[in-house]
């Protein structure tokens, strides 16, 4: 009887520390499940990060965690899914540029709802304008001469126009676009290249190069068919292909990239983590 007793009293410690377990982790879940912002209302949010490079990865895994201000930059996001507004998070990128500040890396954060973008983010050097749409470009580098031999074309670059905004020495440098969505640029004689996207528009711009690096706010890429080549051409000048920086994101091969979802009740969104 008494080896018995000993037994049901094992029995009933091992049944009541399994309840303890359960109870802990159903607090913890619903901790975790809980966003401040909405009283008495339940969200969920995964951190699968898929389609990633390794910078991509570790910068989106430390921003999924990071506190902007008095709240988590995953509840700004849920937010900026639910309203489709930036109301309430007008902040949300002077609080991006401190948490990108301490990286070497260029980085854009999108945040996006059934494809269309609430919210955009880019840190990358040399910004100016009055909506840092263009880019400081030093009088030295002057890609209108190589050497001392005049050669055709713009300071800022072909497709490039000069608008305010920079110190003595440099120029503000802005694509100069008839139409920007299609990337259909003022100038005629501009000569895009490049492989085309799933719109059949091509990325980049033929434009004089040094040392294999385009103007300040361009990223040189590869031609699909040399259509920056020209054989007949007694320039000194280097051509290459060139695309607006800002359009990393779209290059495939040029960058590592991560996503995850955003879910807040009934609204179902994404952030992307682009990294260079």
């Amino acid at each position: 009887m008494k080896g018995f007793a000993i037994a049901e009293f094992g029995g009933a410690v091992l049944v009541l520390l399994a309840v303890i377990v359960a109870i802990f982790v159903a607090v913890i879940a619903m901790v975790m499940l809980q966003l401040p912002f909405g009283e008495d209302v339940i969200a969920s949010r995964s951190v699968e990060f898929v389609a990633s490079g390794s910078e991509a990865f570790s910068i989106a895994s430390a921003l999924s965690h990071y506190l902007a201000g008095d709240r988590q930059f995953m509840e700004r996001a849920a937010q900026l899914v639910e309203t489709a507004s930036l109301k309430n998070n007008e902040d949300l990128a002077s609080y991006l540029y401190d948490f990108a500040a301490p990286y070497d890396e260029m980085i854009f954060v999108t945040v996006k709802k059934n494809e269309k973008v609430l919210f955009s983010f880019n840190k990358i050097p040399g910004r100016c304008g009055p909506e840092l749409e263009g880019f400081c470009v030093p009088h030295a580098v002057d890609l209108s001469r190589v050497g001392s031999v005049p050669v055709p074309g713009l300071d800022c670059g072909k497709g490039r126009k000069k608008i305010d905004g920079c110190g003595i020495g440099y120029d503000c440098c802005t694509e100069d676009y008839a139409r920007k969505e299609l990337r259909v640029y003022k100038d005629p004689d501009v000569i895009m290249c490049g492989v085309p996207d799933h719109n059949g528009i091509r990325p980049g711009v033929c434009d004089f190069v040094t040392a294999r690096s385009c103007a300040a706010g361009r990223i040189m890429i590869e031609e699909e068919n040399d259509e920056c080549s020209n054989p007949f051409s007694t320039s000194p000048a280097s051509m290459g292909c060139c695309a607006p920086i800002t359009s990393l994101p779209s290059l495939r091969g040029l960058a590592s990239k991560a996503e995850f979802p955003v879910m807040y009740k009934d609204s179902v969104g994404r952030v992307e983590v682009t990294v260079r």
